[in-house]
C-alpha cells in the first residue's frame, strides 16, 4: 500500500537529494527500521555516511560504526548513555533525526492502513465484509506496527544526551505515532464487533493487549524523562496528546485480561510508570510535572482494580489448587484417617463416595485453576459495552458474571476486607465459564454448563444428586473451599426436621422443599427481568403473559399480572421465607388434618394438590403436617406443596390462596433439569474428549448461568 509524504522539510546542511518517507517507512523495508532500532549509523544510507564522514571525520564515524553493533534494543530500566564524544554524538543526533522522520512516516503508514480498510468495509458492511477486513486489519497487525515504532524509539532515545534537543524531537513525533496506533487499534476492534462472534471474541482480548502494549511503550514512563533538565515546547504539546490518549485507553482496560499471575502486574508496573506530564509553569517553560489531578486518580483507581483482582485471582489459584491436592489424594487413600475429611466432602456437595467421580472432579478443579492461572483460554476483564452486545452486570453489587463460556466479567473491584466472598463468588463464576463441554453430552453453549440450580445457603446445595451436582457452578466453588480448608466461610444451611416418617419419605419431603426453594429463586430472578421491561414498555412481554396464563388457567391483566409477581417477590425477599429450619410432622390417613384429597397442612390451612384453602376456626400458627396424600403426587406436584408448606403462614402475602399456582408458575419458567449425562462412563468419555483444550467460546444464546448474589 503507497502512502503520501507529510513532510517535506529539510535540515540545514543536509544533501539536497534526500529520500522521501515513504522510502524511509516502506521502500526501504524492514533492514531501515531494523538499523534504527538497533540505532546503528547505517539507517542513515551510503550518501548521509559521505556527508557525516565529511563533517566529523573518517575516525569518528568509523569508531561509530565500531562501537553500535547491533544488538536490541536495551530495556528502559537499564539505559546507559554513551560519554560525549563531539564527533560521535553529531553521528547519532543525525541518525536520531532519521528515526523522527522513519516514526513520521510509520505514523502515516498506519494511518493510510486504518483509512484504507475503512474505505473497504464501506457505509453499509455485512458481517462477511467485516470478517474479510478484519482477517487484514486487526490487533496483531497494529501490534506489529507498535513494536517496530517502540524499538526504534527506544533505540535512538538511549544513544542521545538527556538534554539535547534530537530528544525532544523524538518524543514528539514518537507520541503522535503512538496516538495514531491508539487510533488505529479502536477502529481495528469497531470492525471486528460488526464481524462474525468468534471474529469479535478473539480480539477483543487481542484489543487489551494493545492498550496494555501501549501503555508500556509511552514516552512519558519515568525511565525516558530522567536526567533531562528542559523540556521543548514540541514535548508539552506531545505531553497533552498523551494525556488525551492516556485518559481515552483508561477508558477501554476494561478489555485486558486479567487472568494469570502477570497479567495484571502488567498493568500496574505500566500504570505506575504513566504518572508524568509535561506543561507549561507560571513562566511559560516546559517543565515537567504529575499528572492532572482527575487523570492521576484515574491512573491510581485503575491500578488498584487491576491489583485487587491480581489479589484475588491469585487466592482462588491457590484454593483450586489445594482443593485438587487434597482429592487426589483421597482418592489414592479413600479410607485413610488423613483423608477422611476430604471425602465427607465430595459427599457433602456431590453425593458419591465413588473414587472414581472424586478423580473426574479433582481434574476439573485442576481444569479451572489452569484456566485462572492464564494457561488456557479464559477472558476475566472488567465491564465494557461494546457494539451490538447486550449489557452485563445488570446487578453492579455482584462480583461478577459469566455471560457466555470461557468468559468472566467483572462487575466491580473486588474487596479485600471480604476476600473470602469474593474469591468463592470468582470460583463459582469460574465453573460457569470453564466447565461446559466436560462430562456433557454437547459442546459447551448456555444450556449445557453449570447453571445455578442451586445457590450458596441453599438447601438443595446439598441433597441433588451426583449428576445434578455435576452441572450446579456452586457445588464446585464450595467443594473447593472445604477441602482447602475454607468451609468456615461457607453460608450455613438450614437443617429441616420431619417426625413420625419413614427415612425414605423423609428424604422425599426433603428433597421436594430444597427443590421448591432454589425453583421459586431461579423464577424470580426471571421474573425481574419482566419486571423491567414492564417499567420500560408499559407492558409485559408475550412469554411471559403465555406462562402466567397456563399456569392460572385464563388470561391475567398486566394489573393482576403486577400482583402475582409482586407476591413472588415478596416469598423471595422475606428474610424468614426459607432461612428458618422448617418441622415436618407426618400425619396418617383419616386424621383430622389429613381428610381426603388433603395432600399436606398448615394451622391456617390445608393444601391440595393445585389449591389452598383456609381451615375454618384455625388459630393461625407455623405447625405443618404431611399427609400421605403427599407422597402419591408426581414430583413437580410434590414440590408445589412444599412451597405451600414454607410460605402459608406469610402474612405479608396478598394472595396465599395462590401459593400451589407461584409454583406452578416457577416450574414453568425453570423445572427441574436433565442430567448433564448419564453416569460416570459418559462422564469420562467427554472429558478424555475434550483433551484439556477448551472448546471455542460460543455466542452467547437466551438462557444461560446466572450471576451469584
Amino acid at each position: 500500500m503507497r502512502h503520501h509524504d507529510h513532510d517535506g522539510s529539510q535540515h540545514v546542511g543536509e544533501p539536497s537529494q534526500r529520500r522521501p518517507i515513504r522510502a524511509v517507512a516502506g521502500e526501504a523495508g524492514p533492514a531501515f527500521g531494523a538499523a534504527l532500532a538497533a540505532g546503528r549509523p547505517d539507517a542513515l544510507g551510503r550518501g548521509g555516511l559521505l556527508h557525516l564522514q565529511r563533517a566529523a571525520g573518517n575516525a569518528g564515524v568509523g569508531s561509530l560504526m565500531e562501537d553500535e553493533a547491533p544488538s536490541p534494543a536495551p530495556a528502559a530500566a537499564t539505559l546507559q548513555r554513551d560519554p560525549v564524544q563531539p564527533a560521535t554524538v553529531e553521528i547519532k543526533r543525525e541518525v536520531a533525526r532519521e528515526a523522527v522522520r522513519y516514526l513520521r512516516g510509520l505514523r502515516d503508514f498506519l494511518r493510510s492502513v486504518r483509512q484504507g480498510a475503512a474505505v473497504a468495509l464501506g457505509r453499509n458492511p455485512t458481517v462477511a465484509d467485516a470478517d474479510r477486513v478484519a482477517g487484514e486489519f486487526n490487533q496483531r497487525r497494529v501490534q506489529t506496527y507498535l513494536a517496530k515504532g517502540k524499538s526504534v524509539y527506544r533505540a535512538q532515545h538511549v544513544t542521545q544526551q538527556a538534554d539535547d534537543p534530537v530528544v525532544g524531537e523524538l518524543r514528539a513525533a514518537y507520541t503522535d505515532f503512538l496516538s495514531e496506533v491508539r487510533t488505529a487499534a479502536d477502529a481495528a476492534l469497531d470492525i471486528a464487533h460488526r464481524a462474525r462472534f468468534d471474529t469479535r471474541t478473539r480480539e477483543e482480548p487481542a484489543y487489551g493487549e494493545t492498550l496494555v502494549r501501549w501503555l508500556e511503550a509511552t514516552g512519558f514512563r519515568a525511565p525516558m524523562l530522567t536526567g533531562r533538565r528542559g523540556f521543548t515546547p514540541a514535548e508539552s504539546a506531545a505531553s497533552a496528546t498523551y494525556e488525551r490518549d492516556l485518559a481515552a485507553v483508561l477508558a477501554r482496560l476494561p478489555y485486558v485480561n486479567l487472568v494469570g499471575a502477570g497479567a495484571a502486574a502488567r498493568v500496574i508496573d505500566a500504570l505506575g510508570g504513566a504518572q508524568s506530564r509535561v506543561a507549561p509553569d507560571a513562566s511559560g517553560h516546559a517543565t515537567l510535572g504529575p499528572l492532572a489531578p482527575a487523570l492521576a486518580a484515574q491512573v491510581t483507581e485503575a491500578a488498584e482494580t487491576a491489583r485487587e483482582v491480581r489479589n484475588t485471582v491469585a487466592d482462588a489459584v491457590v484454593v483450586l489448587d489445594d482443593a485438587a491436592a487434597a482429592l487426589t489424594a483421597w482418592t489414592a487413600d479413600p479410607t485413610g484417617p488423613a483423608t477422611s475429611a476430604a471425602g465427607a466432602a465430595l459427599q457433602r456437595f456431590f453425593r458419591t463416595s465413588d473414587t472414581d467421580y472424586g478423580q473426574l472432579i479433582a481434574s476439573r478443579l485442576s481444569i479451572m485453576s489452569r484456566e485462572l492461572g492464564g494457561g488456557g483460554s479464559l477472558y476475566l476483564h472488567m465491564p465494557f459495552q461494546a457494539q451490538g452486545q447486550q449489557g452485563t452486570c445488570e446487578v453492579a453489587s455482584v462480583l461478577g458474571e459469566s455471560p457466555v463460556p470461557y468468559e468472566i466479567v467483572l462487575c466491580r473491584r473486588p474487596n479485600p476486607g471480604r476476600r473470602n466472598a469474593d474469591t468463592l463468588t470468582l470460583l463459582h463464576e469460574l465453573a460457569h465459564a470453564v466447565v461446559p463441554g466436560r462430562g456433557t453430552r454437547e459442546r459447551a453453549g448456555p444450556d449445557s454448563r453449570p447453571l445455578d440450580w442451586a445457590y450458596a445457603g441453599e438447601r438443595l446445595l446439598t441433597r441433588m444428586a451426583t449428576e445434578q451436582a455435576l452441572a450446579n457452578a456452586e457445588s464446585y466453588a464450595e467443594l473447593a473451599f472445604t477441602l482447602a480448608g475454607r468451609a468456615g466461610a461457607l453460608r450455613s444451611i438450614p437443617v429441616d426436621v420431619v417426625r413420625h416418617c419413614s427415612p425414605a419419605e423423609a428424604d422425599t419431603a426433603l428433597d421436594a422443599v430444597a427443590w421448591a426453594q432454589s425453583l421459586h429463586r431461579r423464577a424470580v430472578s426471571h421474573i425481574d427481568g419482566w419486571r423491567l421491561h414492564r417499567r420500560q414498555t408499559g407492558e409485559y412481554p408475550a412469554d411471559a403473559r403465555a406462562r402466567v396464563s397456563t399456569a392460572f388457567g385464563g388470561d391475567r391483566t398486566d394489573t393482576e399480572i403486577d400482583e402475582i409477581f409482586a407476591d413472588m417477590v415478596i416469598i423471595q425477599q422475606n428474610a424468614t421465607t426459607w432461612s428458618i429450619p422448617l418441622t415436618l410432622d407426618c400425619e396418617r390417613a383419616g386424621s383430622a388434618r389429613c381428610p381426603t384429597g388433603v395432600a399436606a397442612a398448615t394451622s391456617g390451612w390445608n393444601i391440595e394438590a393445585d389449591s389452598a384453602r383456609r381451615r375454618s376456626g384455625s388459630a393461625g400458627g407455623a405447625k405443618r403436617w404431611v399427609c400421605p396424600g403427599f407422597f402419591g403426587l408426581d414430583t413437580s406436584g410434590r414440590n408445589r406443596v412444599a412451597l405451600a408448606l414454607a410460605v402459608l403462614y406469610l402474612p405479608v402475602v396478598t394472595h396465599p390462596e395462590n401459593t400451589l399456582r407461584y409454583g406452578r408458575l416457577a416450574q414453568l419458567i425453570w423445572d427441574i433439569p436433565p442430567p448433564p449425562a448419564a453416569g460416570l462412563a459418559e462422564h469420562q468419555a467427554a472429558d478424555a474428549a475434550a483433551g484439556g483444550r477448551p472448546p471455542a467460546r460460543p455466542a452467547p444464546q437466551p438462557a444461560g448461568g446466572g450471576t451469584r448474589p
